[in-house]
């Protein structure tokens, strides 16, 4: 099979379940909002921004690495897995550390309370991760996507279910436990161990060639992170819990077409370009740009013009005062795709 058929493939499987974990978080989050009143959820907003970025402040780009270099040898990839665990448990340890401390920072005094489960959550996401990296080095896109709708399925379930129950913003907590839990545990059954974890020295040679491809990524992916989640951290400053709820929700609705279509193209973009040769990348990135463009600029642009009607038909009066702010940020989504 080729190349591109294999990346077109890949896209398809990729692109697909995407859309469909979408449509079951989507779902799963509307039930939500009937059971966890704004404020509670703009509390678990902010608590989930300060823990993922102390995740991803610590990564250093050495996936990245990983992913551009198809034919990384098990010593190089156990080097990226090392280092990649230690300054996670560094920087879940730091956030733990001073757990009550955030929420007042950032004008939510519920934070704290949801902190702990997040961190939990986001350690299993971090340990399947070099796992997840290896399915998508080896362009297994099929299991992935599988692996991702079922564990987006358990999300919903345990989810809904805790807030019917009364949990409120803990439910949302419960979820991500399962979801991150199961998918590390698939990811670990379909990527061999010996692929991503066998032990090897660790050489100051190999570190400085890792760190040297990776640190410069890593300004890219703190930025990527910062555009997409510290302004939420200001409205909660500013304008507190209640505000943030919503201003967070209207955040990811307009998100859906660039994470959930375009995202997912651009992972099968570069593990795909690590095998072309340098003489048809340029091209190769000109027509999947465009691709992008006319895919996703209308989905965004409908997404506006339909944002305050939406909001009045799906969501209950409390919520009333996201549909400027989805309107706004639909916008989003016209332009970021191209980072990828």
């Amino acid at each position: 099979m080729s190349l591109a058929t294999k990346a077109a493939r890949g896209a398809i499987w990729s692109i697909l379940s995407g859309v469909g974990s979408r449509a079951i978080g989507l779902i799963s989050t509307l039930v939500l909002t009937r059971f966890v009143p704004p404020a509670e959820y703009g509390a678990v907003s902010v608590a989930t921004i300060v823990v993922l970025t102390a995740s991803n402040l610590t990564g250093f780009g050495l996936f990245h690495w990983v992913i551009a270099t198809p034919k990384a040898s098990r010593s190089s990839i156990f080097h990226a897995t090392f280092y990649h665990l230690i300054f996670g448990a560094v920087a879940f340890a730091v956030v733990l550390g001073w757990k009550d401390g955030w929420g007042p920072m950032f004008n939510s005094p519920n934070a704290a309370a949801y902190i702990p489960g997040l961190v939990l959550a986001t350690a299993f996401m971090r340990v399947g991760y070099p796992a997840e990296r290896m399915l998508v080095r080896d362009l297994r896109f099929g299991q992935l996507g599988i692996l991702r709708g079922t564990t987006e399925l358990l999300y919903a379930a345990v989810s809904i279910g805790a807030a019917v129950y009364g949990f409120g913003g803990m439910a949302i907590v419960y979820g991500n436990i399962v979801q991150w839990g199961v998918f590390l545990l698939g990811c670990l059954y379909l990527s061999p161990w010996r692929e991503w974890i066998e032990p090897a020295k660790l050489t100051w040679a190999q570190t400085k060639e890792l760190f040297s491809f990776g640190l410069p990524m890593t300004f890219g992916d703190i930025a990527h992170r910062a555009a997409k989640t510290w302004d939420n951290l200001l409205v909660s400053r500013y304008f507190g819990e209640a505000t943030v709820g919503r201003y967070n929700l209207a955040y990811n609705l307009a998100d859906i077409p660039a994470t959930h279509v375009g995202e997912h193209i651009g992972e099968v973009l570069l593990p795909s370009f690590a095998r072309l040769d340098a003489e048809s990348r340029a091209d190769a990135l000109i027509r999947a740009t465009r691709l992008l463009g006319v895919i996703i600029f209308p989905m965004a642009v409908g997404l506006s013009a339909i944002a305050h009607t939406a909001t009045a038909a799906i969501f209950d009066p409390r919520w009333a005062q996201m549909a400027p702010m989805l309107m706004m940020l639909a916008a989003l989504s016209v332009v970021r795709p191209l980072g990828w």
